[in-house]
């Protein structure tokens, strides 16, 4: 239907979200090495690349709303990328050193990929996957090293904007991906099978292994992970309600996705960081895993509170309503929406 909005982008945010807490939450509170340790540590590393692949996608949905006004496209893309670049670079300047600051958090490679293809106007099919097989020769030949943006730091260019295009792609091909019967079973088979195949060929649970996002390996598990949960998402979120207890919390998060980065950031990742700056040590609390757990939960829970709270004051002051203002001089934030059919 027309104007019908794809929930199913807010329910992967929100997952996104969900792995980034984990992930985070394995940094300075610790639970005994072992095989629960390493599956979570492993699957944390899936945060950023889905989140990375969610932004992509919400990017091409603009697009399709604006098909006819291709300049209009372009500057609400550019605007909004720059200010995340802007906002992202403030957040970070407490670093003082400019090599610091050059080594890019998620949201600076999110607004320099905005700024690009606002720059570029095309956002078609085949400059897709032209960018996407750029990026994955790029990932092949050129040896790690600076500039931090492009090739080393926490979220170089290459291979990162590989899964920002990735998400681009996964929208133009929707109606393929949506497909049942005997198509929608071989797709589905594939996807397990790629999958499968890749996790073997490069992740070891049993040991302090991770999917590396920079390999071959990875990438394939990594694309084909989000695919089949998008797949997976797209058939039964519309069967199972507005308000499925299985997927709201996860449509509450995803609303409030960027924002919500950076309140469990600054909770996991820059309070520890200061304790251990006063402290002259590095802050590592040891926690038993019961106990790991019923504080994600907690702070899941919390997560959710804070958006249904935000909520009823119309998400005022949140990064999403400030990128909005900056861009359409509007308090409420423009939603992705399916096309008619």
């Amino acid at each position: 239907m027309a104007g019908e909005r794809d929930t199913t982008l807010d329910v992967i945010r929100g997952l996104s979200v969900v792995l980034m807490v984990e992930i985070h939450s394995l940094i300075h509170f610790r639970m005994a090495e072992g095989p629960v340790f390493f599956v979570l540590r492993a699957f944390g590393a899936l945060a950023a690349p889905f989140f990375l692949m969610c932004a992509g996608m919400g990017l091409q949905y603009l697009f399709q709303k604006q098909p006819e006004s291709r300049e209009g496209f372009r500057g609400i893309t550019i605007r909004r990328g720059l200010f995340l670049v802007l906002f992202s670079t403030g957040l970070h300047i407490y670093h003082l050193k400019l090599a610091q600051l050059l080594d890019w958090n998620i949201f600076t490679l999110i607004g320099f990929m905005y700024v690009m293809v606002g720059l570029v106007g095309r956002v078609r099919l085949p400059w897709t996957v032209a960018g996407i097989l750029v990026v994955m020769v790029a990932n092949s030949v050129l040896p790690v090293g600076h500039p931090p943006w492009l090739r080393d730091g926490s979220f170089p260019v290459v291979p990162f904007a590989l899964y920002f295009m990735y998400g681009q792609l996964l929208v133009m091909i929707k109606p393929y991906l949506e497909r049942t019967g005997i198509l929608g079973l071989l797709l589905t088979l594939g996807l397990l099978a790629a999958i499968s195949v890749s996790i073997l060929a490069h992740l070891d649970l049993r040991s302090a292994n991770r999917f590396n996002v920079w390999s071959i390996w990875g990438i394939l598990a990594i694309t084909s992970m989000f695919t089949f949960v998008l797949r997976v998402l797209w058939f039964i979120n519309p069967r199972l309600g507005t308000a499925s207890i299985l997927t709201q919390p996860f449509k509450l998060m995803g609303k409030l996705a960027f924002s919500l980065y950076y309140v469990q950031y600054l909770i996991l990742i820059i309070l520890p960081g200061l304790v251990g700056v006063l402290s002259r040590r590095e802050f590592i609390l040891r926690v038993p895993t019961p106990v790991w757990f019923l504080a994600e939960v907690g702070l899941f829970a919390a997560l959710c509170g804070i958006v249904l709270v935000w909520g009823k004051f119309e998400f005022r002051y949140s990064l999403e309503w400030f990128m909005n203002r900056f861009i359409s001089k509007r308090s409420s934030f423009s939603e992705p929406k399916l096309e008619a059919k």
